[in-house]
């Protein structure tokens, strides 16, 4: 199983908060719901670990920058790595966390459009292959 590990940002203050200190009392259930309901009162962005490091072994959060271009984000239900608004192909481990979304500005004028378009032939290749699969 994935670990499961958080970040917050706090918008009110434009500075990172321990999270451990931020939450509020719960039970002993963990409710997310009620978690990210605090947040928006207080004005937290929590943000997600995704279960990668980057080249230099460094956790990898929603929201990070990654080679000054590419933003890490979730989108239907998985998290992605994108490059002005487009979903990007790229390795992780071969990149390195440049900053986050709150401190930091992307910079996608050096985007590897072939690597782009060759990771896009080889999912569509993979969608036809699973479609034949299950028919």
């Amino acid at each position: 199983m994935r670990e499961l590990k958080f970040r917050c940002w706090d918008t009110r203050n434009n500075r990172w908060c321990d999270i451990d200190s931020w939450l509020p009392p719960f039970p002993t259930t963990f409710n997310l719901n009620e978690i990210f309901s605090f947040a928006e009162k207080d004005s937290i962005c929590i943000q997600q670990y995704i279960g990668r490091e980057d080249k230099n072994g460094v956790k990898i959060y929603e929201g990070d920058i990654l080679n000054e271009k590419f933003t890490v984000e979730f989108l239907d239900g998985r998290f992605r790595f994108m490059c002005m608004g487009a979903d990007c192909a790229v390795d992780p481990k071969s990149m390195q966390i440049t900053g986050n979304i709150f401190e930091n500005e992307p910079q996608p004028e050096n985007i590897d459009i072939e690597a782009n378009l060759k990771w896009l032939n080889q999912f569509r290749e993979d969608l036809a292959r699973n479609k034949d699969e299950r028919n």
